[in-house]
């Protein structure tokens, strides 16, 4: 069925995974706004930060504001803390990168049929917030 409706759109949000080349970045795409509704909800970097010189990054700074979740041949080593990390070795690599904030999902549904036959709508919304504890992101 379409999601037009008595000449309005249904939009609603798409969560993405999203890849991004600079770390630095990552808490500014986690606040765009995209046209399409897509909401990124996790990052990965390209490399897994490690590689500037053949095998190592001399120097990553992880920003603040989002939970870099990093692993130390494969296996998880939980969360890298902000700030600088010198010599990061391809060891190590960041997985993923999440938002420490809220990202908020919505749903819109127009004109849904009951059981009687009558026409509802109604909007769905949800805040997804991560854990606060580190056992909760790994």
């Amino acid at each position: 069925k379409s999601e037009m409706s008595h000449g309005l759109a249904a939009k609603h949000t798409h969560v993405i995974q999203m890849k991004i080349k600079d770390l630095q970045r990552a808490p500014a795409i986690f606040n765009q706004v995209f046209s399409d509704g897509a909401t990124p909800m996790i990052l990965t970097v390209e490399g897994g930060g490690s590689g500037d010189c053949c095998c190592c990054t001399c120097k990553l700074n992880v920003p603040s504001g989002v939970s870099c979740l990093e692993q130390h041949w494969g296996k998880n080593n939980g969360k890298l803390r902000p700030g600088v990390h010198w010599c990061y070795c391809y060891t190590h690599r960041i997985v993923y990168i999440l938002s420490v904030g809220s990202i908020f999902y919505d749903c819109p549904v127009r004109d849904c049929p009951t059981m009687d036959n009558v026409k509802i709508s109604i909007d769905v919304s949800m805040t997804l917030k991560l854990g606060k504890n580190e056992q909760d992101l790994t």
